[in-house]
């Protein structure tokens, strides 16, 4: 094969055309495709971080919802325990006071039955002593 002066034109025509269409067409695209694949990865990692901070959040709820559901059964918990001491607490007061007012009622009617017992013991002695003089004087 025969290289003559045709076909080093024809080489060096083609390595400026390679070197032109390099710095034309490759170069513009290849910058293209970079910019879009940074453009991709940065988006990919913006979700990422999108995506860790809505889970932090959802996990920051789940803890909150479970800390004020834990709170709120201890505050029911509580009231319904003060509730029940204060229910036992009134029963106490009201049997106390029942046994402390049938006590008293039970004084009074022993009272009553002395006072009348007293009365009644002092009636029959002046009856006593009435019927004796009446059976004596009309006898004497």
């Amino acid at each position: 094969m025969e290289f003559n002066a045709t076909f080093i034109a024809a080489i060096v025509s083609f390595v400026i055309f390679i070197l032109i269409m390099n710095q034309i067409y490759y170069k513009p695209i290849s910058n293209i495709i970079n910019d879009r694949k940074k453009l991709i990865d940065d988006n990919y990692k913006a979700a990422m971080n999108f995506k860790k901070k809505s889970d932090s959040i959802y996990t920051e709820k789940d803890e909150r919802l479970n800390e004020t559901t834990k709170q709120s059964k201890e505050i029911i918990n509580t009231k319904v325990n003060e509730a029940h001491n204060k229910s036992i607490e009134m029963t106490d007061d009201a049997k106390k006071h029942f046994t402390d007012e049938t006590d008293k009622a039970k004084n009074n009617l022993l009272t009553e039955e002395q006072n009348i017992n007293q009365v009644l013991s002092e009636n029959i002695d002046e009856l006593a002593g009435h019927i004796s003089s009446k059976i004596l004087g009309d006898n004497v």
